[in-house]
């Protein structure tokens, strides 16, 4: 049985980049790594999305690795386009999450045109060549 490709993009210690550390995922490579309870793991379908997300959003010190997942599924929310808001977003966010409430989000996102997907669980397999 054959698995799909998805990249994702960590940081050089292979934690989760653009989040603030209270919401940093340490990954492993060659293991199954679970997002934090009722939130999700962020990747892509193809490389070249996962290259041109790192371009757009001027990441350095960054490293996108050929991954497998599982519970994959696509959302109509993601991420700003802006940094100085991450922080702030993602704070609100949890928030919204754990009030169990209804809550509307920010359509005006980045990736929404790119293959950005969302994953329950993710396993890294080896970095891409730069």
């Amino acid at each position: 049985m054959s698995r799909t490709i998805y990249y994702k993009v960590v940081k050089k210690d292979l934690t989760s980049c653009l989040v603030p550390n209270e919401f940093a995922v340490q990954y492993k490579i060659g293991e199954w790594v679970k997002a934090p309870t009722r939130t999700k793991l962020f990747l892509f379908n193809s490389l070249w999305d996962a290259r041109s997300w790192i371009t757009s959003q001027e990441l350095t010190n960054k490293n996108i690795y050929k991954c497998h997942a599982r519970y994959v599924g696509k959302y109509s929310w993601v991420f700003p386009v802006y940094l100085r808001n991450f922080t702030d977003w993602m704070r609100t966010l949890k928030k919204q999450i754990r009030s169990k409430k209804k809550f509307d989000v920010d359509h005006n996102a980045l990736p929404l045109r790119m293959s950005a997907i969302f994953a329950r669980e993710v396993k890294l397999l080896e970095k891409v060549e730069e």
